[in-house]
This record gives C-alpha cells, sequence and structure tokens, in this order.
C-alpha cells in the first residue's frame, strides 16, 4: 500500500460528500487531485513508490485472476 493511503481516501470522501451537496463536478475533480498531489508531494515521489513496489512484491498482494 501507500504511505498514508488515509490522506488520499480523506480527500475522495470529502469530494464525494460536496458533490452530493451539488457542487460542480469538475471543481470536485481538481480539488482532490491537487490535495493528491500535495500530499504526495510532502511524503516525496521516490517514497511513495518505493512503498508501493514493496507491498505489490509481496504474495498476495494482488488477488489472482
Amino acid at each position: 500500500s501507500i504511505i498514508q493511503s488515509d490522506v488520499y481516501g480523506e480527500a475522495f470522501r470529502q469530494g464525494i460528500s460536496r458533490l452530493w451537496a451539488g457542487e460542480d463536478p469538475q471543481t470536485i475533480l481538481n480539488d482532490v487531485a491537487a490535495a493528491w498531489d500535495a500530499t504526495t508531494d510532502r511524503i516525496g515521489t521516490d517514497k511513495q513508490k518505493a512503498a508501493y513496489a514493496d507491498w505489490a512484491s509481496k504474495p498476495n498482494a494482488y488477488p489472482d485472476m
């Protein structure tokens, strides 16, 4: 998994709440993307890639299809 996945998830949940409240979908998408980018920038892209690669290399990281 990635570092601070809960922070990414919270930005997504807030976006969904805003959508239900009737806000403009494109504005919401732009804001959520900006929040995700800010989180990634704060953590560091290389750290995120390394954390994901470590997780993805584990047995059963992805279900067999």
